[in-house]
Order: C-alpha cells, then sequence, then structure tokens
C-alpha cells in the first residue's frame, strides 16, 4: 500500500511539472540556418588537361568557398553551443523545480510509515458487518 500511494504522489506531481513544461504540438525549434544549408564545394576541374589559367582560377574559386565555408562552420558550431548552454540551462531549472515536490513526496512516505505503524491493518475492501 505505502508504495502504491508513494509511487501515485510522486506519478502526480513529476507528470504534473513535466506536463507544464510542454511545449505546443507543432513548435519544434527552426533548424540553424548556419548548419542546415552548408554549400557544396566547387567542381573540381581535371588537374591533367586544364590550361594553368584555369586552374588558377579554380584554385582562387575555391579557396573563396573555403573561407565561406570555415566561417559558416564556426558560425553553427556557435549555434550548436548556445542550444547546448540552453538545454543545460533548462535541466538545471527543471532539476530544482523538482525539489519540492520530491520533499512532498518523501513527506507523504514519512506520513504513511506513521499512519502504519499506529494503525490496525485492516482491508479496506473488507465488508463491514453492520
Amino acid at each position: 500500500m505505502r508504495m502504491l500511494v508513494c509511487t501515485a504522489v510522486a506519478a502526480l506531481f513529476v507528470s504534473s511539472a513535466a506536463l507544464a513544461q510542454t511545449p505546443p504540438a507543432g513548435s519544434a525549434p527552426a533548424l540553424s540556418p548556419n548548419c542546415a544549408t552548408l554549400q557544396a564545394p566547387p567542381v573540381a576541374p581535371d588537374g591533367a588537361t586544364t590550361p594553368r589559367r584555369d586552374m588558377e582560377r579554380a584554385i582562387e574559386a575555391y579557396r573563396a568557398w573555403q573561407t565561406g565555408y570555415n566561417a559558416q562552420v564556426e558560425r553553427c558550431r556557435a549555434d550548436i553551443k548556445a542550444l547546448e548552454d540552453l538545454a543545460a540551462a533548462n535541466a538545471r531549472v527543471f532539476s530544482e523545480a523538482q525539489q519540492p515536490f520530491i520533499a512532498a513526496s518523501q513527506a507523504w512516505v514519512t506520513e504513511v510509515d506513521e499512519f502504519n505503524a499506529r494503525a490496525p491493518r485492516r482491508d479496506p475492501r473488507a465488508a463491514r458487518v453492520n
């Protein structure tokens, strides 16, 4: 009985806090454009047949792409770090918010233990005789 009461109380407290923090359906966070739209590199020319001038232009185009790509990757990493920091902050707040519910559950366990220690054990489902 004690376990049933404790489990029910804990489930009630935890689920009510979780439901209060559940975002509405369809509100998934948007993907960062810095991470979702990485541009592909330029196509490499055939080194065996491409004239020198064309190869130099292709190398310049590749270096320009690489500079932009590296900057975008750094922005993506910064976005990911910001989301990780936000997730960690949410986890801390959630954990702190659970403390009163944990204390309340422990108080219930204590009270049920006290009750069970003093009250004669009777099956509440037993038929009463008048």
